[in-house]
């Protein structure tokens, strides 16, 4: 499976980091045989507008056509967060799903408040995105909630949280 990861911008702040989980997260998806991508929106909105970093984004979604696209959440940037997975739904219908602080303190809520999305790992998620990956049974996956796309209010939560 083609995974890409997304970490979102910031426009406040001058501190540059990529959140180490998405490079766990990463490093075990490519350990389990999958092609993996990470689009560090965070490090680039420093040299250049939204409107570009859109671009940018929407350029490597076509090139690597991703199957799973996952982001990387925090609360202070869950704006920028909901932006970009609406920037990646204008492109494709790859399955999204976000992980990190917000989306495991508020799993249900997110899910809720980013109707683009399909599905939040609560916890930590390297076995969990593995599974999915795979494609595994929804249910079967630890701290994975999910939306059916054709049922955007239910929202179904596996055991093991």
């Amino acid at each position: 499976m083609r995974v890409m990861f997304i970490t979102p911008a910031a426009s406040k702040t001058n501190v540059r980091w990529m959140p180490l989980g998405v490079c766990s997260l990463a490093g075990a998806l490519f350990a389990a045989g999958h092609e993996v991508l990470l689009f560090d929106r965070f490090r680039i909105s420093f040299d250049h507008d939204q409107d570009e970093i859109d671009r940018q984004l929407k350029a490597s979604i076509s090139a690597f056509r991703p199957d799973m696209i996952g982001f990387s959440t925090c609360s202070q940037l869950i704006h920028h967060s909901i932006h970009d997975v609406r920037v990646v739904r204008s492109v494709t219908d790859a399955f999204v799903v976000l992980g990190g602080h917000h989306a495991t303190a508020l799993p249900e809520l997110t899910l809720q408040r980013i109707p683009e999305a399909d599905a939040v790992i609560a916890g930590e998620g390297e076995e969990s995105i593995c599974l999915l990956a795979d494609k595994h049974c929804k249910n079967d996956i630890p701290g994975l909630y999910w939306r059916e796309r054709h049922e955007q209010d239910t929202t179904k939560k596996t055991e093991g949280l």
